[in-house]
Parts: structure tokens; sequence; C-alpha cells
């Protein structure tokens, strides 16, 4: 993926995607470039290396990717992981 094309989406999706799904799409999209994706995407976003890779480790297991559609802020943490 070119980083012209990848900045592109990255600045068309500023501002209509949550810090979730910002990270998830960033995770996607590092994957998608493959070795080195995450440092790329870190420098083209200005996102941190380790939050794509926690974006990426979230990809890597449903469950944890599961989007709650009534957008619930309770709904995005795991059951027993209150404060």
């Amino acid at each position: 993926m070119e980083e012209r094309v990848t900045k592109n989406i990255h600045e068309s999706m500023n501002g209509h995607l949550n810090e979730r799904q910002q990270r998830l799409l960033t995770a996607s999209m590092a994957n998608a470039i493959g070795y080195g994706g995450i440092s790329t995407l870190s420098r083209i976003t200005g996102m941190s290396r380790t939050t794509i890779t926690s974006g990426r480790k979230e990809l890597e297991t449903p469950e944890e990717c599961a989007i709650n559609l009534k957008g619930s802020k309770r709904g995005w943490r795991k059951e027993g992981n209150h404060r």
C-alpha cells in the first residue's frame, strides 16, 4: 500500500471514528502492508507503535473485536473488569 494512499485514508476517516475504531483501522492497514507496517503507519499517522500493536492483538481475537452497536461504554469492557 502506497504511503500516499494510506495517509489519504487516515486523513479522510479522521473525525469519523472513535479511538478504538481508529486503532483497529490502523492495525488492519499495518497488517496489509506486512513487514514494517507498524513503523510505517506510526510515522504516517502519529499513532504510537504500542497502540497499533494493541490494535493488531485485538484483531487477532474476535471476541475482543465485537462491536457494541448501541454505543454503550459499558459494553467495551469484559465482564469482571470493574473499576
